[in-house]
């Protein structure tokens, strides 16, 4: 009998998290093709995007190493984050997490590169909304 009480709190409990999960979303934000010679770009992402708390970097075509990212915010604050991988193709980065002070609605992401990838790398920002 304790058993099946303990399975249904833990039922009842996890299904009060769900709502807070689901709300939870994660959007295209823009696209780049990283070839040689490009040591930097910036990503326009516009505040109308929403409020985010991470971004997250998909790599495909060919690996692409990303040293670090400026998150610029709508209000005028900016955030450096710090990556230093190489991402090998068909693999993306950790949700790189965004401070939520300052509401996350974010203006442009700029993305600094370490080498240059010997082929043509398609990378493709996204975003978890609040």
């Amino acid at each position: 009998m304790t058993l099946r009480k303990g399975l249904l709190g833990l039922a009842l409990a996890i299904g009060a998290l769900a709502p807070v999960a689901a709300s939870a979303e994660v959007i295209y934000l823009g696209e780049y093709y990283l070839t040689r010679g490009d040591a930097h770009d910036t990503i326009e992402v516009g505040a109308d995007k929403g409020k985010l708390t991470a971004l997250q970097v998909r790599v495909q075509q060919s690996a692409a190493q990303i040293d670090r990212v400026v998150v610029h915010f709508a209000g005028g604050r900016s955030v450096e984050r710090s990556i230093q991988k190489r991402i090998p193709e068909g693999n993306e980065t950790r949700e790189i997490a965004l401070p939520m002070e300052d509401g996350a609605a974010i203006d442009r992401i700029e993305v600094f590169y370490g080498e240059a990838p010997k082929n043509p790398a398609h990378l493709k920002f996204y975003g978890r909304t609040s």
